[in-house]
């Protein structure tokens, strides 16, 4: 995704990883929060983003295809990969 992110240390104290490519947006557990948490059990390869203003909530995901791998000992897996061939990276 190219994005870049810095250790800093919030208001609050704590530090947490601020992003350098969009202003005042840093990553979150979301921990307050337990709609959120089940929300995104189904979206493993997800990054949850917090605006430091105002606490809005961004769910950021890949822009690839997850596809299910074929397993041959385990042909019904829930699993997923990413699908990222050579456009991936136009």
């Amino acid at each position: 995704l190219k994005l870049s992110f810095e250790a800093r240390r919030a208001p609050d104290g704590l530090v947490r990883l601020y992003s350098l490519d969009h202003a005042d947006i840093f990553v979150t557990n979301g921990g307050r929060m337990d709609a959120t948490g089940r929300l995104l059990e189904g979206i493993p390869h997800s990054l949850l983003l917090e605006h430091a203003s105002n606490g809005e909530l961004q769910v950021m995901v890949p822009a690839f295809l997850p596809v299910r791998p074929q397993i041959a000992t385990y042909p019904f897996s829930t699993e997923l990969v990413l699908d990222r061939d050579e456009k991936w990276l136009e």
